[in-house]
């Protein structure tokens, strides 16, 4: 058998591996969610983000408004700032769900991603 050191090999196959692992760990439903508006307090620990057309896959009993739980790290804002952008710019956006919200029965997003097209 030979092995060949290959920095780029390694690297390709530990990026692959940890691609695979974060994504099926992590792994949510991304549905497309047509925002019409948000509305967000800064006393508040959630956004709401209210959506026509959503397909609603985790079966929540109010699916025509999103949540996005306020936690104050990075990745919350960045998902808060893509759902704005989104809405400004008329732009397709995807969320990732997350859940229902217990009290408000609200589904729960935790990722956003704009689309281009």
């Amino acid at each position: 058998m030979i092995v060949r050191k290959s920095g780029s090999f390694v690297r390709h196959l530990v990026g692959g591996c940890l691609l695979f692992a974060t994504g099926t760990a992590f792994a949510g439903t991304w549905v497309n969610a047509n925002m019409v508006g948000i509305r967000a307090f800064s006393t508040q620990t959630e956004q709401f983000v209210q959506v026509r057309d959503f397909a609603n896959p985790e079966n929540c009993t109010a699916p025509g408004i999103l949540v996005l739980l306020r936690d104050d790290t990075s990745n919350w804002k960045m998902v808060h700032e893509l759902l704005v952008r989104g809405l400004i710019h008329g732009k397709r956006v995807q969320v990732r769900t997350a859940g229902c919200h217990a009290g408000t029965g609200h589904t729960i997003i935790d990722g956003a991603r704009l689309l281009k097209y």
